[in-house]
């Protein structure tokens, strides 16, 4: 659980993705007179048309998801994990029993601290990667990349240099794009060198370890990938 990154409702979108990059949080909820009334996330910024610098003037209140979805404090984690799988959302708000507000808690949160034993009964990284990642050249404009993660809904590209090596462009790269207020740049511009990658043999265990050693979210193996939101 994390502690609240707030902005109120006529904050600049810019501002709060650079607020999110300060505080490396994947999410901002909007407050409004001490009242939680949006959240604003990583997922939320590839909405955005980022073809010109004036995409990230525009109040988040226009952009905010509401209402927010809470989560009781005593939830246990399996009982989260099922959850975020249910209602197909990435963060939470945790409250007491008198409804105040305690934290966020992400989807990787849950997911990093579930027991050893759920590591082990899936055995290797082949039973959760999914989809082969779509790969896309480091010459083209970061809000074409950007596009296509839209439309494809995929939540992270695999960049490809010239001379054959890869890279990775998320979406909290697009949030720091956002923050920036920089022109248009390219994938490769935007995109994190080297692409971490592991056999498809590796335990789960494993590819938990190097997602905590290496503060990412995603490890890809032949071209697929694995994913640990937060």
């Amino acid at each position: 659980m994390h502690s609240l990154l707030t902005c109120g409702p006529a904050t600049l979108v810019a501002e709060a993705a650079r607020r999110m990059v300060d505080a490396q949080c994947s999410s901002i909820l909007v407050e409004d007179q001490g009242k939680i009334v949006g959240i604003w996330t990583e997922r939320d910024a590839l909405a955005l048309d980022l073809s010109t610098p004036e995409s990230g003037q525009s109040p988040i209140s226009r952009l905010m998801s509401s209402p927010v979805m809470t989560i009781h404090i005593d939830t246990s984690i399996g009982e989260a994990a099922l959850r975020f799988r249910r209602e197909n959302v990435r963060h939470f708000l945790v409250i007491d029993e008198s409804g105040e507000h305690k934290g966020i808690v992400s989807q990787s949160d849950v997911v990093l601290n579930q027991g050893i034993q759920y590591y082990i009964s899936l055995r290797d990284v082949k039973s959760v990667f999914g989809r082969k990642l779509l790969i896309l050249p480091y010459t083209m404009p970061a809000s074409s990349v950007i596009l296509e993660m839209q439309r494809g809904n995929f939540d992270a590209i695999v960049i490809e240099t010239p001379d054959g090596g890869h890279g990775i462009l998320t979406e909290r790269d697009v949030v720091k794009l956002i923050g920036s207020g920089q022109p248009a740049v390219t994938a490769g511009e935007l995109a994190t060198f080297p692409l971490i990658s592991i056999p498809a043999s590796t335990s789960l265990y494993q590819a938990r370890k190097r997602f905590v050693e290496h503060i990412i979210r995603h490890l890809a193996s032949a071209m697929t990938t694995a994913t640990c939101w937060a």
